[in-house]
């Protein structure tokens, strides 16, 4: 079983929610995670930020649809770690 630990997406998002809402909003999808939200550049509308999330078992669908009903649009994943566990049942 192959399961995510850590990913970081390159996000533009809008001022609102603030990155402290949109870091919060994300750590409430994920129970157990650790979550960091680094502003890299703002224009007049928009923020760009790195959103790190660490944690066991990360479900990526559930995080990049937090991130679209927050407003915001994922440019790349710039970062992933995962780790495979083997299956219970092989191990017999």
């Amino acid at each position: 079983m192959i399961r995510i630990k850590k990913i970081v997406f390159d996000v533009l998002k809008p001022h609102r929610p603030t990155g402290l809402e949109f870091a919060s909003a994300v750590a409430q999808k994920c129970p157990g995670s650790v979550v960091n939200l680094n502003v890299e550049a703002v224009d007049q509308n928009t923020e760009s930020v790195l959103l790190r999330i660490e944690g066991e078992g990360l479900d990526f669908d559930t995080i990049s649809n937090t991130i679209l009903e927050l407003g915001g649009s994922i440019h790349s994943v710039d970062e992933v770690e995962v780790v495979h566990l083997p299956d219970s049942s092989a191990t017999g």
